[in-house]
């Protein structure tokens, strides 16, 4: 969670193929992945939470990269993300 602050731009868009790579090999991952595009700011204690929602999401996709990579970029619409995390959950659970 330190080096979340400090990636570049750069290294963001590497973020995102890696992402992308892992969406690829599971189709389930896909609305995981979308997030990065709702790239923006977040408060610590929601990281927090976020982190240990996707950190559950990560052991039901049984993904290798951590999903908590996706923290490397700050949410702008929360709440459009929460809704997002919920309907993956569902899908999951059906």
């Amino acid at each position: 969670m330190q080096l979340v602050s400090s990636l570049r731009k750069w290294q963001l868009q590497q973020l995102d193929v890696r992402l992308t790579s892992i969406k690829e090999q599971d189709e389930l991952c896909t609305t995981v992945i979308c997030t990065m595009q709702l790239v923006s700011s977040l408060r610590t204690w929601q990281l927090q939470q976020l982190d240990v929602r996707l950190t559950s999401i990560k052991e039901q996709f049984r993904v290798q990269e951590p999903v908590s990579l996706l923290l490397a970029g700050r949410l702008s619409n929360w709440k459009s993300f929460s809704n997002l995390l919920q309907g993956c959950q569902i899908k999951m659970t059906k």
